[in-house]
């Protein structure tokens, strides 16, 4: 798979990667990891909702071996979520985002 310049580039799946349930788990395993770098890469990118548009591009009504990717995606992402939190105090970050994103809030 082609390098992103973007994390939602990223939302691109070939049907190469859906022959086989496990073949699919890995691709979505190496979809996360690719995500998860890009937003190491452009930290920008982070919280603007980029995994929600990958998100939407999920047919989640799949039952076949194609399903593997979101799950292989998913389970990557929790896993790398897990292991960034070992190194943050997670209610400390919870308040400074929620400071930051009140004090850049447009009043009505």
């Amino acid at each position: 798979m082609a390098k992103s310049n973007t994390p939602q580039d990223l939302s691109i799946i070939s049907p190469e990667f859906t022959a086989a349930y496990a073949r699919a788990c890995e691709a979505g395993r190496a979809h996360a990891a690719q995500f998860a770098q890009a937003l190491k890469d452009k930290p920008y990118y982070a919280g603007a909702g980029q995994l929600a548009h990958l998100a939407a591009r999920i047919d989640y009504t799949d039952e076949s071996a194609s399903k593997g990717f979101s799950v292989g995606f998913y389970s990557h992402l929790e896993r790398l979520i897990a292991l960034g939190a070992q190194h943050l105090d997670i209610a400390a970050d919870l308040t400074h985002i929620n400071v930051t994103y009140a004090a850049t809030a447009i009043s009505d």
